[in-house]
């Protein structure tokens, strides 16, 4: 029996299905994934693909850290109307609750543990800078999630209130401003019938929309402490490569065109559009949700099938179709094989609707922390069945050995190509 929620809830709904269906296979390539496990339709067991890296296993059909994250922020929201204190206590008793190394986060990538640890940080009153390499990444499902549904955050400017949450987690222009354009694409695509002709129109009116309010707000933009200038820039580099996107037949034939643009505006070059940054992976997403609009069966799968930032890539292309099409855009199989279906659909439906919790924080964290303890107990007992090779300590006059071999063959290789060179030049005369 389909789930009766409106497209509010579908969005979230389809988000975190594709999340549970692509972060097993985030960090492997195309071809390996085609390789290893063939044609993806439905929750994979990825453990014949991670020979060498089977720690990084995870549970098929269960959400990751994007989806509890940003569920605790939503719950969070509904409590602090009750006098709570907000996201971030949250947030920080979640990282300490149950035995797991982050709480009852479940593989958060460097953008989340950089999230969980301000969190922590603010909650103790200490620092809250953005800091290290995951001050730059792309946001995942997180950023732009909320305030896409939340149906009491549409009073104010959307745009500029996006761009205030993501300034908390991140200081690249590309990821605030790739959220907030984000973030108008979905209140857009909730707020329009249902089409699908004209869907390319619309994503891009609404792309513009919040282009035009980000480059019109410069006082706004510095009070965030992000250079107006270059956030302005960056926005018309995310709208350019939404354009592209939408123009394309589908993300077979606007993957090149994507990376190009993307290896010029950041000067080195990109091979697949599913790398974590805005600048791929968002209008990738967007490629897919303009090709399989009239047939969205299969959408997730195919975007599962891409590997990269998998996860991410997936429950964005799952929200968007959610929002457009509501819950059916994605099959019955998917749905029913979610873990910890039950409780996920009373999360989604109260935290998408003015509905009261009728559960507490409490409740929530305690039901993640043993679906995460659980999930680290099985991938313990398959590691027990593994074999690792211990590498022995080299001694300095084993490290020397090494290191003259190495010198003489490659001189030998040179050697040996410059003899063939010789040869082909002689023969020639």
């Amino acid at each position: 029996m389909d789930v009766p929620f409106d497209r509010a809830a579908a969005a979230w709904w389809c988000g975190i299905l594709g999340d549970a269906l692509g972060s097993p296979l985030n960090g492997l390539g195309k071809g390996h994934i085609r390789a290893a496990l063939g044609k993806i339709d439905g929750y994979i067991d990825a453990w014949p693909a991670l020979k060498g890296k089977e720690t990084r296993w995870k549970k098929p059909g269960l959400y990751t850290a994007a989806s509890q994250m940003a569920l605790v922020v939503y719950l969070a929201d509904k409590e602090k109307r009750k006098g709570d204190t907000g996201f971030i206590s949250h947030i920080a008793a979640a990282s300490r609750h149950g035995s797991g190394p982050h709480g009852i986060f479940r593989h958060p990538d460097l953008l989340l543990r950089e999230m969980i640890r301000r969190c922590a940080a603010l909650d103790e009153g200490g620092n809250d800078a953005p800091s290290g390499r995951a001050a730059d990444l792309a946001p995942p499902l997180l950023l732009f999630l909320p305030f896409a549904t939340h149906p009491f955050r549409r009073s104010g400017n959307l745009v500029l209130d996006t761009l205030a949450f993501a300034a908390m987690v991140t200081r690249d222009e590309y990821a605030a401003a790739g959220s907030a354009i984000m973030v108008s694409v979905l209140a857009s695509l909730l707020g329009a019938s249902t089409v699908i002709d004209g869907v390319a129109d619309l994503v891009i009116e609404a792309a513009k929309t919040a282009t035009e309010a980000i480059a019109g707000n410069p006082p706004r933009i510095f009070d965030l402490k992000f250079n107006p200038q270059r956030m302005a820039e960056k926005s018309l580099h995310l709208l350019r490569a939404m354009e592209i996107a939408c123009r394309g037949e589908g993300p077979g034939t606007c993957e090149k065109e994507i990376c190009e643009h993307a290896g010029n505006l950041l000067g080195h070059t990109i091979t697949h559009a599913s790398v974590n940054h805005p600048l791929t992976l968002l209008p990738f997403a967007l490629s897919f949700f303009k090709a399989h609009i009239g047939v969205p069966r299969d959408a997730l799968f195919r975007a599962a099938e891409e590997g990269g930032a998998a996860g991410t890539l997936a429950s964005t292309v799952g929200v968007l179709l959610g929002a457009h099409l509501g819950v059916n855009a994605v099959p019955q199989r998917l749905r029913d094989g979610l873990v910890n279906r039950g409780r996920m659909e009373q999360y989604v439906e109260r935290a998408s609707s003015a509905l009261p919790l009728r559960f507490s924080m409490e409740e929530f964290l305690d039901s993640e922390s043993a679906l995460t303890v659980k999930e680290q107990e099985e991938l313990n007992a398959r590691l027990r069945h593994v074999k690792t090779k211990e590498k022995k300590p080299k001694v300095p006059r084993d490290r020397e050995n090494s290191l003259n071999r190495h010198v003489v063959e490659s001189w030998t290789k040179l050697d040996r190509a410059k003899w063939r060179k010789r040869d082909r030049e002689d023969y020639s005369e």
